[in-house]
């Protein structure tokens, strides 16, 4: 089965995307919030974090992170630094 995220990165990509520690950053443009997110590619710590979080800043975008099912520590990080849920998005 083919991930849903390599999906909508093939037919609908970002503008572009960074590498910012174990993160991948996209550089949306304005072309919607999951263009616009960061997403784990590797093993993280707390300083990737806040490397993905300098590279949305540097671009211009409001941090955002994507979040996978499998990714529940991650979730628990960002959410011990603030974030919360928007736009919760369930692909069956």
């Amino acid at each position: 089965m083919t991930d849903i995220l390599d999906l909508t990165d093939a037919t609908w990509p970002a503008a572009a995307r960074h590498e910012a520690g174990a993160f991948v950053v996209r550089e949306g443009l304005g072309g919607g919030q999951r263009v616009s997110s960061a997403t784990v590619r590797a093993a993280w710590a707390e300083t990737d974090i806040d490397r993905a979080e300098a590279c949305q800043a540097a671009l211009g975008q409001v941090p955002l992170f994507l979040i996978r099912p499998d990714e529940e520590p991650l979730d628990r990080a960002l959410a011990a630094r603030g974030y919360a849920v928007k736009d919760p998005v369930h692909a069956y």
